[in-house]
């Protein structure tokens, strides 16, 4: 249709901004240009719709105030428009001048101190619509081996890139560090690179300003001469423009030596050979020489990852490479592979940043509310290394939370403690209360005397086929189903996994009766007399992932499950997950329906078995390597059609 953008597929994507289109179209020119030179984008930079986007932008950042002590919150007063005009009255009639910066210290991780300078809110809003403008034209040139502060680029894509270099023979690494970056920028060079794209001396010279501008410390004014102010907006794009040289040279002259990967200052050379290497630094050495750069002499050093022999620190992660014990034990292969984890750096920030909020201060305080202020430095820093091998780090830091919150209760207790009464405060305790965990779910298992351990802990071994000729379970998700008439509703205090017991082909054992339906957290129980309401064995199955003919469901991680006495092996009846005093209360319910049950923990692993067959094979790996193994059996085994997974029994 004419005159609109975008799809007219109701369901399609959304029309771009104008403010998107322009960049659109600025990245597409620089692309098919490389050597084109950009003027007249000082008119885009005072218009108001960029000016608006850039706020939008500067308010989502937050930030504290400048020199001028105008805040967010102070501007939003005053008013947005109003703000907004005066900016780009003062950009028309070219009166606009940077003031200086704040210059602000926060604690580095080896115990020195960082500098900030922080600009005005108004200049944050000029430089962020000042980026709008030359981020697209300077993207076009940047290099895949660049990852920090660029859009839809991450840190954890360069430490994947790593990763998968190093499973194809990258030994030996070159890490760097680059001395007093920020505060080392050559300030007539960088000019040189920016108006290698840029000609509109307009655009320039604000670039200059910002440059230029004092920096304001203990009410004294100074004036730089190199450096650009870590914390200004436009700071990093101008740190890449720069050290785009260095990604250029290396990849057209020095590629084959190894692999450049790039974070802002912090960047890596991952080589296959030591000689390899060995000449890498020389080249980096010389490359950084031409920008009047210098390396750290402490933080830059060659490391051998050959057979796990040395690792380094990047991006806040350590990687080492391990050997896969899997390969080494099924096909006697000794191959070592790139793991990463929190580095050791990470583990400290993040133990104290969690003692400040968990500080004897707030003995008395709600306990919900210091776990509100816990729980999103816990996702946050989950979600930065989940993508790794950070299971056991993760292990520490909840059980390093558990104490911490324990300790607030066992102060706040004081004398008046009663015997017994500080064991009920477990980590199923602290979870009822709202805190989540780094691990997620699959953190902990926890074995029948109470005690927590890690996920990797040894597990009972299988031998022959465990549920061969007994009941065994298999676990389903829960359907909404229909009540059945007259049936009267419980609400349970847990969660209920539907499970459905089914007797395989060999087995002579009856498969017990089940009546009444439970749906979700609810169980709809039948009157007395027990009618044969529902019979399970009706009952739908979900499909999988996969499809409908695999499914793998874990069968422990310290969930308790109860089952009827008196069977051979005791067929699972229902799995609870939750503290064992409250599956007790599940048991109760059991007994009520189908005779006496007792509770029983489930073993840490998972076992697979045919639909109304025998157990054929189990499986002491992660959820994720046995839903994989599951389908693979589907796959290959003739004849049968459905492979699922039941529990393996104490």
């Amino acid at each position: 249709m004419t005159g609109k953008t975008g799809s007219n597929d109701p369901g399609g994507r959304k029309p771009r901004s104008k403010v998107q289109q322009l960049q659109r179209l600025l990245w597409v020119g620089a692309k098919r240009a490389p050597g084109r030179r950009f003027h007249a984008l000082y008119d885009h930079i005072h218009r108001r719709d960029v000016l608006w986007e850039a706020w939008k932008r500067v308010k989502r950042n937050k930030g504290v105030a400048g020199v001028d002590a105008m805040t967010l919150i102070a501007v939003e007063e005053y008013g947005v428009d109003r703000f907004l005009e005066e900016i780009e009255s003062a950009l028309r009639a070219g009166t606009y001048r940077a003031a200086v910066v704040l210059r602000r210290y926060i604690p580095k991780a080896d115990g020195k101190k960082r500098p900030l300078g922080i600009p005005t809110v108004k200049d944050r809003v000029v430089q962020m619509a000042a980026k709008l403008m030359l981020e697209p034209i300077f993207e076009a040139d940047f290099l895949p081996c660049s990852y920090g502060f660029r859009p839809k680029r991450s840190a954890t894509m360069a430490l994947e890139a790593l990763r998968k270099r190093g499973a194809k023979g990258g030994h030996h690494v070159f890490d760097a560090d680059i001395r007093d970056y920020f505060g080392s920028i050559d300030h007539d060079k960088l000019m040189k690179l920016v108006a290698r794209r840029v000609s509109d001396r307009r655009v320039l010279k604000l670039v200059r300003q910002w440059l230029e501008a004092g920096v304001m410390e203990d009410g004294a004014v100074s004036r730089v001469s190199a450096g650009t102010p870590q914390g200004g907006v436009i700071s990093p794009l101008l740190s890449n423009i720069y050290l785009h040289v260095l990604d250029t040279l290396w990849m057209r002259h020095s590629a084959p030596m190894g692999m450049l990967v790039r974070y802002a200052d912090d960047f890596v050379v991952m080589c296959r050979t030591k000689k390899d290497c060995e000449q890498a630094e020389q080249r980096i050495r010389v490359i950084l020489d031409r920008l009047g750069l210098e390396l750290h002499p402490d933080k830059t050093r060659r490391v051998e990852l050959y057979d796990g022999k040395q690792g380094f620190d990047f991006l806040g992660c350590h990687l080492h490479k391990r050997l896969s014990g899997t390969l080494l034990e099924k096909k006697g292969q000794r191959l070592y592979f790139l793991q990463r984890w929190p580095a050791q750096r990470s583990m400290r920030r993040i133990r104290q940043r969690l003692k400040q909020l968990t500080s004897t201060s707030k003995t008395h305080a709600d306990l919900r509310e210091v776990i509100s202020d816990v729980n999103p430095v816990l996702r946050g820093w989950g979600n930065y290394f989940c993508t790794g091998n950070a299971h056991r780090k993760f292990v520490q830091i909840d059980r390093y939370v558990v104490d911490r919150l324990r300790s607030l209760r066992l102060k706040r207790k004081g004398r008046n403690l009663r015997p017994g009464e500080a064991t009920k405060w477990t980590r199923e305790y602290f979870e009822n209360l709202g805190l989540t965990a780094c691990a997620g779910p699959f953190a902990t298992r926890i074995n029948p005397s109470g005690n927590r351990r890690p996920r990797n802990a040894a597990t009972r071994e299988t031998t022959g086929k465990p549920c061969a000729g007994n009941p065994h379970a298999r676990f389903e998700r829960g359907f909404c189903l229909t009540p059945p008439l007259g049936g009267r509703k419980l609400n349970l205090p847990m969660r209920v996994v539907v499970l459905t017991l089914i007797a395989p082909m060999a087995c002579s054992t009856p498969r017990p009766s089940f009546d009444g339906v439970f749906v979700g957290d609810r169980a709809y129980l039948d009157p007395p007399a027990k009618p044969n309401a529902v019979s399970v064995s009706d009952w739908p199955r979900k499909p999988t992932p996969h499809g409908p003919d695999v499914g793998a469901i874990p069968a422990g991680h310290g969930w308790w499950c109860t089952r009827l006495p008196g069977v051979p092996g005791g067929p699972v009846l229902s799995r609870c997950e939750r503290a064992r005093s409250e599956c007790e209360t599940w048991r109760k319910l059991l007994t009520y329906l189908t005779g006496p049950c007792v509770a029983v923990p489930i073993a840490g692993c998972f076992t697979y078995a045919f639909q109304d067959g025998p157990t054929e094979a189990s499986c002491h790996e992660s959820p994720y390597a046995c839903e994989w193994n599951a389908m693979s059996l589907t796959k290959s085994s003739a004849g049968y059609r459905d492979v699922s997974v039941c529990a393996e029994f104490d």
